[in-house]
């Protein structure tokens, strides 16, 4: 058979029982894919059995109670079949007869063997189907192969899909997440700045000084970003060279510490310049024995109210005074 379909011989052709290779794949009722690519090579969906009635495909798969039948019934009919043909064998004597025989026929078989006439026919069937799949032969079963692999890609890319939605969705979710910590920063900086307030000492101070000093004021000193949203472009203390201890978290070699410039008395300093940054960390700044009057300030924040020197007046930088 499959030399036959090889040398180009006709796939509607039919066999000594008068069934076509379709007829017998669809009496199996169990592959779709060979079913379907019958229908492929030209079969004919709605061709008849030459005896037995006169039988479509449809009917065969119909009688067949293969686990596929329904599946496969759905392909001929998609493919054309026509499900309100009937068989030819409509004839009452014919009918009579046909039952007849093959009453008398089963119960010869019967008497010989019960189960004789039920292995005969499974035997018969699975011949008949070992045939088409031969004559089909592999070249044949490539289709179903690309079905599988298409089948096989789309899952995969689907997959791929669905992480990179999940990835792009951490990515929002990080994003996010960074922008609500920058918003708390700005908030935070803002309510530090609010409540910022700058006291002009009678003595130098060092940097654990001016730490004790905010402490005991009950506050904290200011950061050097949040000092530097405070002074703006204008100094505190205008006319003056005065450095103020400032935390910092980033840019600060030296434990987090710096001095930041709040006046404008020296043009190489200008206001919210940071020491550490351009000159390093001052030796003066934990030296409680220098004099200088430079760093006289504490700066520092109570996280609330408005940026003060603790009292009214005008800005200027005297100990009393507000911005």
């Amino acid at each position: 058979m499959k030399a036959w379909l090889g040398n180009g011989g006709s796939i509607r052709a039919e066999d000594p029982h008068g069934e076509t290779l379709l007829h017998v794949a669809c009496s199996k009722g169990e592959d779709v894919n060979i079913v379907e690519m019958l229908i492929r090579r030209g079969a004919g969906v709605n061709q008849r059995q030459s005896y037995t009635g006169g039988s479509t495909p449809l009917m065969a798969v119909a009688e067949s109670g293969g686990s596929k039948g329904a599946e496969i019934a759905l392909r001929l009919m998609a493919a054309g079949a026509n499900k309100e043909l009937t068989r030819t064998d409509t004839d009452e004597q014919m009918q009579h007869t046909a039952v007849m025989l093959a009453k008398d026929k089963m119960d010869k078989e019967k008497n010989e063997n019960p189960n004789k006439l039920a292995e005969r026919e499974i035997k018969e069937r699975q011949k008949r189907f070992d045939r088409v799949i031969e004559a089909i032969g592999n070249r044949d079963a490539a289709p179903a192969i690309k079905v599988a692999e298409m089948r096989a890609r789309e899952a995969e890319k689907e997959g791929e899909v669905q992480v990179e939605k999940a990835e792009t969705a951490e990515k929002l979710a990080k994003a996010k997440a960074d922008l609500d910590a920058k918003a708390k920063a700005k908030a935070d900086e803002a309510q530090a700045v609010r409540g910022a307030k700058y006291d002009k000492l009678g003595s130098p101070l060092t940097y654990a000084a001016s730490e004790a000093y905010a402490a005991k004021k009950g506050g904290r000193l200011l950061t050097l970003e949040e000092a530097k949203a405070l002074i703006g472009d204008r100094p505190l203390y205008s006319g003056e060279d005065q450095w103020c201890a400032v935390t910092c978290a980033v840019t600060c070699a030296v434990q987090g510490r710096d001095w930041v410039q709040v006046g404008n008395g020296n043009a190489t300093h200008p206001p919210g310049k940071s020491h550490v940054k351009v000159h390093g960390y001052p030796p003066w700044g934990d030296d409680a024995n220098d004099r200088e009057r430079y760093h006289t300030v504490a700066l520092y924040t109570t996280g609330g109210g408005g940026a003060s020197h603790g009292g009214g007046g005008v800005r200027g930088g005297a100990k009393g005074t507000s911005r």
